[in-house]
């Protein structure tokens, strides 16, 4: 194997990862904010929802699509006879996943804790 292609394969696994995460959270974040109540001070106590917007949100975004994407392509290689080279590329994607997925987790938490405290 060249000498570059695995340093390569790292970057390219770990900025791919990187935009997945940033797709993904976007996603998630959306959802959550079509479901949930909202108000307001000219609008009264949070009860209104828009939930009209979920299924445009949940079928038209792409992050939904890339993620089976993501999996397909994993699974084939991972069951089949694959090289080492999406070896490197999937363990840097998965490392940044997680990476992004353990920061994010972090400012929540503390986004919670300082909201309990001053409340």
């Amino acid at each position: 194997m060249n000498a570059l292609l695995i340093p390569a394969l790292l970057i390219l696994g770990f900025l791919a990862g990187s935009l997945f995460s940033f797709y993904l959270m976007r996603w998630c974040a959306l959802v959550f904010t079509s479901t949930a109540k909202h108000g307001g001070d000219f609008l009264g106590p949070p009860r209104r929802r828009i939930v009209w917007a979920l299924p445009f949100v949940t079928l038209l975004h792409p992050a939904p699509y890339i993620f089976c994407l993501v999996a397909l392509v994993a699974f084939r290689q991972f069951h089949g006879p694959s090289a080492s080279a999406w070896l490197w590329f999937f363990g840097a994607f998965g490392a940044s996943v997680l990476l992004n997925g353990f920061r994010t987790a972090s400012i929540i938490l503390k986004l919670r804790r300082k909201r309990t405290l001053t409340s």
